[in-house]
């Protein structure tokens, strides 16, 4: 990891981004449940890390998604 240039936490965190992007995809999947799949304590962890990595929230993402 350090020849790649990551830190530990920045390889967690860019895998959770990752998995969110592909949970979102699934309608079936509450962001609570999407929160606990990934490691945060409760949604509004998940949103606020959400909105820092894209800018919008889950929900915005996800209706984007859907039109």
């Amino acid at each position: 990891m350090r020849e790649a240039g990551l830190s530990f936490n920045q390889l967690v965190d860019e895998t959770r981004q990752q998995l969110v992007l592909h949970y979102l995809r699934d309608p079936a999947l509450e962001l609570a449940e999407i929160a606990f799949l990934v490691g945060f304590s409760e949604p509004a962890s998940l949103a606020r890390a959400f909105r820092c990595w894209t800018g919008q929230s889950p929900g915005d993402y996800r209706r984007h998604l859907m039109h």
